[in-house]
């Protein structure tokens, strides 16, 4: 089946790449062997590259390009069903998998709908799927888990062993895979094998330049996870830093997106490490949670800070 792309978006998803990095056109052209031109007109939407181009370019921008390229299918249906899986696995809200279920419960009783789609990318999301929900479950599954994302990156990424991950490139969903691995081995007490892949996903990121929202989310993530980490090997002054990391791209962005729960992890350090200004940062979470309006998690704050850490909440 011949496949048609949405050349116009790729175009300007690639000059947002470019930019985030800082690059100009000539410099891409200059560590490549892609010319202007081509690039210009790649970006405009006005070319269809080579195959051998977003090998080059896969090089100076560090993402795998070619797989990039794939999720601009004019199969606008399927793209959609990445973003939303994608906001799922960064935001953990997972009151919107059952939504999502559904949905591909749908395109599979479809004959038409069904037809427009990879069979490796719908067993992929299936699996995914079934991922989150053992990884969710009160059963401890973990190693069940592990078994079902590897056979999920395997649909993609043939011969891929997680010892090895580091000899990779990666697709966007493929990082959430991985992200999802290291969240999967820290529940499993493997601290620092989870840190190693969650350092690598920082790696491979565009630093501090967020293409879009969910980036900004998973990258967020990812420090969260890497103080999480620390705290539990007892690293507490690496855990304190990785907080105050997050929070500041937290303040940067201007987004709230766990921004409480590193102001919590932070105070948790500043208490190990017998700082005076711990009760501050635990006040300031808990107060966020109370104007987001999440009691539940708030009263659960409270709670771990008072007996856990002698926290004294004082109502305002």
């Amino acid at each position: 089946m011949f496949e048609s792309y949405d050349m116009k978006s790729f175009g300007m998803y690639m000059r947002t790449v470019r930019n985030s990095l800082g690059l100009t056109q000539g410099d891409v052209s200059r560590l490549t062997r892609v010319n202007s031109e081509t690039l210009r007109k790649m970006e405009n939407g006005k070319t269809v590259p080579k195959l051998e181009t977003l090998g080059y370019l896969s090089v100076a921008y560090k993402q795998d390009v070619l797989a990039i390229f794939s999720f601009f299918r004019t199969n606008q249906e399927l793209y959609e069903l990445y973003k939303e899986l994608d906001y799922i696995i960064v935001s953990n809200e997972l009151e919107r998998l059952n939504d999502f279920c559904d949905n591909l419960i749908k395109i599979e009783n479809d004959d038409e709908k069904v037809n427009l789609f990879n069979t490796n990318e719908l067993d992929q999301l299936k699996m995914i799927v079934e991922g989150i929900k053992l990884l969710n479950c009160e059963s401890n599954r973990y190693h069940d888990v592990l078994s079902v994302l590897n056979r999920a990156i395997h649909r993609t990424l043939k011969g891929f062993k997680v010892d090895r991950f580091e000899y990779y490139k990666y697709n966007q969903i493929e990082k959430r895979i991985l992200l999802l691995f290291a969240v999967t081995y820290a529940e499993l007490e493997a601290y620092a094998f989870s840190n190693k892949l969650l350092f690598f996903l920082m790696d491979i990121s565009n630093g501090d330049r967020f293409i879009s929202q969910i980036d900004l989310f998973m990258y967020i993530k990812v420090i969260f996870n890497i103080s999480y980490n620390f705290h539990e090997m007892d690293f507490f002054e690496d855990s304190l830093e990785y907080a105050t990391k997050g929070i500041e791209l937290c303040l940067k962005n201007k987004t709230t997106y766990l921004l409480s729960g590193l102001l919590f992890r932070r105070a948790v350090s500043k208490k190990n490490l017998q700082r005076s200004d711990a009760d501050s940062d635990f006040r300031k979470s808990i107060e966020l949670l109370n104007v987001m309006g999440q009691k539940a998690l708030k009263e659960i704050y409270i709670e771990k800070a008072t007996e856990l850490y002698g926290y004294v909440d004082t109502p305002t």
